[in-house]
């Protein structure tokens, strides 16, 4: 890669936290021993890694495990949810609890229409497109990163990874994600 990232002593990962800057009886905080980059991320393409654990995940009220998606999955047209502590509004600080934000999943056409006029910015089959088109409603700077999950019967799954937008749920600019089904042979064969 054209950088270098931070090795795996560098990173934690906080399990079932609310209240970002409060100890909470909720959560508890896991050691990474190896993270694996894409090699091919690059500015707004193949935004993913997988990090492991330590040690296992002790799975309670507040830690569950997700359920990983089929390829065939699109979620198009589902209502689907993206939680961060990102920022409320651009010139706002980010939230100290986690939010969540009931968005709707779009054909991939709606975010390269709009992103590659305005931004030239082009949209592909590893990215996913959500949002609303009145604006006002979506992810933030701060959320990237952050999973984005569609509930089918009574299971969720992860759809996508909070990626990139327009600044903050502009008018015209659903969120563009990370799509999980298009990296699904990657994870499977990522040996951690």
């Amino acid at each position: 890669p054209l950088f270098t990232l931070p090795q795996p002593q560098y990173w934690n990962v906080r399990l079932g936290d609310h209240h970002i800057k409060k100890k909470e009886d909720t959560e508890k905080t896991y050691n990474v021993s190896k993270v694996h980059y894409n090699a091919w991320y690059s500015k707004y393409d193949n935004d993913i890694a997988i990090m492991r654990l330590s040690e296992p995940v002790t799975v309670n009220e507040n830690i569950r495990p997700i359920c990983m998606p089929s390829k065939e999955d699109t979620f198009e047209g589902l209502d689907c949810v993206a939680t961060g502590w990102g920022k409320v509004d651009f010139d706002k600080k980010g939230s100290s609890v986690l939010r969540k934000v009931n968005v709707k999943v779009f054909d991939n056409s709606v975010c390269h229409n709009a992103y590659h006029d305005k931004f030239d910015i082009s949209i592909h089959r590893w990215h996913l497109c959500a949002g609303t088109l009145e604006g006002g409603k979506g992810t933030c700077h701060g959320d990237s990163g952050g999973p984005f999950q569609c509930k089918r019967g009574d299971k969720w799954y992860l759809a996508g990874l909070t990626s990139f937008g327009s600044g903050c749920a502009k008018r015209g600019f659903p969120d563009v994600y990370t799509r999980i089904t298009y990296f699904l042979d990657w994870i499977a064969l990522t040996k951690l």
